[in-house]
């Protein structure tokens, strides 16, 4: 169901929102300037249940762009992830706030950082690998557990933002 590969499909203009830019550069006497429908926006994140992905490993699955505009593309975040639900007692500890509120933004941050990595894959296309391989390498179940499990980068996300929001808990 999540994760996989995309199988050659319809134009991008239709599966995703598609903005014409100009490819090149038109002063550098090599590559000419040209038109081209590229993807843009970004991609949403979602919560959901562990019962949601294939495997209790995958901390976050990407689904594929839906051709019905239902979404264009996402990462599921598995907020019952044992290392979401330690990140968020710990933070709890750290912080005197409501727990939900805690909760969603540590969420929140996991998501926002797997839309980064995604975003960031997409640049791969046409470099060094095709659409396929970012699909199937980059953007894999495997992949964004392993960048998620790095959580320096959530850390220096999340604790600035709370810090804004909630009082620190102090310790006796």
């Amino acid at each position: 169901m999540l994760g996989g590969g995309v199988a050659p499909g319809p134009d991008i203009r239709e599966t995703t929102a598609a903005t014409k830019v100009n490819l090149g550069f038109a002063d550098s006497g090599t590559a000419h300037a040209r038109e081209r429908y590229v993807a843009g926006g970004l991609p949403d994140f979602k919560p959901a249940a562990q019962d949601e992905f294939d495997e209790p490993w995958i901390l976050a699955a990407w689904e594929t762009p839906n051709p019905s505009n239902e979404h264009r593309g996402r990462v599921l975040i598995n907020r019952d992830h044992s290392v979401i639900k330690k990140h968020i007692s710990e933070t709890l500890h750290a912080f005197v706030g409501d727990d939900n509120e805690v909760a969603e933004e540590v969420i929140s941050v996991y998501g926002e950082v797997a839309v980064a990595h995604v975003a960031h894959a997409e640049q791969m296309k046409g470099y060094l690998l095709s659409d396929r391989q970012v699909n199937d390498e980059l953007r894999s179940d495997a992949a964004l557990t392993m960048a998620l499990l790095g959580m320096w980068q959530i850390d220096a996300i999340l604790m600035p933002r709370l810090s804004g929001k909630l009082a620190k808990r102090k310790v006796a």
